[in-house]
């Protein structure tokens, strides 16, 4: 047993010198691999542009209608599926990314250095995104987002927004980063919008306007059903009110004008109009009540988007690091160079050895 192990161990060593005097015969080859692939590396890591990342942090309230029926209730409808405990955050993230949030941040005014335009137009000019020219019987030569109804803009304008929704959300599974993104932290219960693109002020923007038609939306959605019966309620204790104060304009004439000679066919118009304003004072009182229960369950169903950080420049760029490609570059050149080597060494040992076989 002994002598096996030390004539296996002699075998290793053997190996060992021989891979290492490979090595150091062509040690300057395999500087020259390492120094060629951190070259490129560092290369690509300096042409690779910086972005700078603009956070937007907020958190939906638990205690109103954010809660699980809210987001239930919404994503539900937008085929999303119903939430099953606490908030569902992947699901609102997919809202947020979805093409109909990114399509109303887009045709949403926002201002940038001063100047207020679509937001999809400052996308489409600062970072000179292509749009394809046609698309079928689509023309996107020169497009621009517009406050227009003609059928012929509306269909180039969904053709810009499917391609503009692309690159805000990019594709992460292919390693394509997008320019807008959402996270969500469930101990905190903080979620969390970014916009990242070569611009600080663009940056700022797409985070704010996402935010802004994200709450929008889904607080509008929310309440939709409360807010219809609020109105319904309202409207009729407006009604009754009218009513009640037309009638008591017209006892008090009745009044007057029976102060001087009361007589019997007086009394008979007086007492149904007197029993009409108690019979609306009634009525008006249970529509306020009704009201002011709609206006509590409205009130009770609103979720409450508070945010507790908006992007606020200056920010620190970020990119590939051209000491960290340097570094694996060389070690990664002079890894594959050895690999090459001795693989060729060993490649050409057993081609022998089949030689002197045959």
């Amino acid at each position: 047993m002994d002598t096996n192990e030390g004539v296996q161990i002699s075998k290793v060593l053997q190996l060992i010198k021989t891979y290492w005097s490979i090595v150091w015969r062509n040690k300057w080859w395999v500087i020259l691999g390492a120094f060629l692939l951190s070259v490129i590396m560092v290369t690509n890591a300096w042409l690779t542009p910086k972005k700078y990342s603009a956070p937007l942090t907020f958190v939906i309230n638990e205690d109103d209608g954010g809660g699980v029926g809210g987001i239930g209730a919404v994503l539900g409808e937008l085929g999303f599926g119903g939430s099953k405990a606490g908030h569902n955050y992947e699901k609102i993230s997919q809202l947020a990314t979805s093409r109909l949030i990114l399509g109303k941040s887009l045709t949403t005014l926002a201002t940038i250095d001063n100047q207020p335009d679509f937001l999809g137009n400052h996308i489409i000019d600062i970072l000179n995104f292509p749009l394809i020219t046609k698309s079928g019987d689509v023309n996107l030569t020169d497009f621009r987002f517009k406050d227009s109804s003609d059928s012929n803009y509306m269909r180039q304008k969904e053709l810009a927004i499917l391609l503009l929704s692309k690159r805000l959300k990019g594709s992460p599974d292919k390693g394509v980063d997008g320019l807008v993104s959402i996270d969500y932290d469930d101990e905190s219960s903080f979620l969390q919008i970014v916009g990242k693109t070569e611009y600080p002020e663009l940056s700022i923007a797409l985070a704010n306007t996402l935010y802004d038609v994200l709450s929008e939306f889904y607080i509008h959605n929310t309440i939709e059903k409360q807010q219809a019966t609020y109105e319904h309620v309202k409207q009729k204790a407006d009604s009754i009110h009218l009513a009640l104060r037309s009638a008591e304009h017209q006892l008090a004439r009745f009044q007057d004008q029976g102060k001087s000679i009361i007589l019997n066919t007086n009394k008979l118009p007086r007492q149904q109009i007197y029993r009409k304003v108690e019979m609306l004072y009634i009525m008006y009182g249970e529509a306020i009540k009704n009201q002011e229960r709609a206006e509590f369950l409205l009130s009770s169903a609103t979720p409450y988007f508070q945010v507790i950080d908006r992007p606020l420049g200056p920010f620190q760029p970020t990119g590939k690091s051209r000491f960290k490609a340097l570094i694996i570059g060389g070690i990664l050149g002079g890894l594959l160079t050895i690999a090459f080597f001795i693989g060729r060494h060993w490649l050409v040992e057993r081609l022998e050895e089949e030689r002197m076989d045959a």
